[in-house]
């Protein structure tokens, strides 16, 4: 009878473009207040209201600086705890294996 090593894992959580999914949806909140703030700066700037297109590309890095922290910062939250598991390692049979899942 042929043995196999069997070994139990966590299951790994949902990630999208690195980040859980509530993080991601926190990060999708801060990306349409940046697009609301250059939207703002960008009609601001059409109707002649005091502003040039300085201050449209200071709104513009200060919303790319912006996203970039928050994304990092989202990221360092996503990656989950590390479990120090004991180092057991069982050997069992198909045959025991089979006997354990027909319980």
């Amino acid at each position: 009878m042929e043995k196999r090593r069997i070994r139990k894992g966590l299951e790994t959580p949902l990630l999208i473009y690195g980040l859980r999914k509530p993080l991601f949806y926190r990060f999708l909140m801060v990306i349409v207040i940046g697009v609301v703030a250059l939207l703002y700066a960008v009609v601001s700037m059409m109707h002649g209201s005091g502003t040039s297109w300085s201050s449209l590309l200071i709104t513009v890095a200060i919303v790319a600086v912006m996203l970039i922290v928050v994304y990092t910062y989202l990221v360092s939250q996503s990656r989950g705890k590390k479990f120090d598991f004991p180092k057991r390692e069982s050997i069992i049979s198909n045959r025991d294996f089979y006997r354990y899942i027909r319980q």
